[in-house]
């Protein structure tokens, strides 16, 4: 009788993942003299990634073989 350990990998790495920061940048319009401005809101495009997720298979094995 043996014991046969198997790793697998369950889901690939998430690159897609959220965005690390949110970023603002303010753009200034002037207009007959006054400032119209404003402010607008993106994410940057670093982002995070999740890690290989791993699973393990545990198989137990038993010959029926004489003598072995």
């Amino acid at each position: 009788m043996f014991c046969v350990i198997q790793e697998m990998n369950v889901k690939k790495s998430d690159k897609g993942g959220y965005a690390k920061e949110l970023k603002s940048e303010y753009l200034s319009i002037i207009f007959n003299g006054e400032d119209i401005g404003h402010y607008w809101h993106f994410y940057g495009n670093e982002r995070f990634e999740r890690p290989v997720k791993k699973a393990y298979r545990i198989s137990i094995h038993h010959s029926f073989r004489k003598n072995g």
